[in-house]
């Protein structure tokens, strides 16, 4: 379904990770409630989103119950070589036609390069399966590993702005 646009931008990831890793997506599931829960209440995730306070279990399963159902949604779980689940990334398609992406990495497994990894993995599998040609995030001023791994993934640093009082960078990648 990506056509020929689609097939340009998954060759240009083809490259090896400067640390071998390797990971695998799979489309998220209700299974994953819980997992993801935990993982959006580390501090280091909440740290670097808009909304610093914890979620409550009550609002997220909502949340992710309403995620999982709406078909402009896609949200993928990152496995290791051993199947073990070390991060997630989400892409909202927004009624102008760009999607916004949501990543994070499990705690305890940041550090080694599967921030990066996934990004490319879940830009090819998005790829894939929409044809939605541009997506962007916003990283919080400060947030320098999220920061260098939009720029290692070939995001384009568009501007400095601010997003609900925060300073952000605002980082958008277009496939022709």
């Amino acid at each position: 379904m990506a056509g020929e646009h689609g097939a340009s931008l998954r060759n240009c990831y083809n490259t090896k990770p400067v640390m071998q890793l390797t990971v695998s997506l799979r489309p998220a599931n209700a299974k994953d409630c819980s997992m993801l829960w935990e993982w959006a209440n580390n501090p280091m995730v909440r740290a670097s989103a808009f909304k610093t306070d914890p979620i409550p279990l009550e609002d997220h399963t909502q949340w992710f119950e309403e995620k999982l159902r709406d078909p402009h949604c896609f949200i993928f779980i990152a496995e290791n070589e051993e199947g073990i689940p070390v991060g997630q990334i989400r892409f909202d398609i927004e009624p102008d036609g760009r999607a916004v992406i949501d990543l994070h990495v499990a705690p305890r497994q940041g550090g080694r390069g599967y921030g990066t990894m996934l990004l490319k993995k879940g830009l090819e599998r998005f790829s894939a399966e929409t044809k939605t040609s541009c997506v962007y995030s916003c990283v919080k001023v400060g947030n320098d590993p999220s920061r260098k791994m939009f720029e290692k993934t070939g995001f384009a640093l568009e501007e400095q702005k601010v997003v609900r009082g925060e300073k952000v960078y605002y980082f958008t990648f277009c496939r022709p």
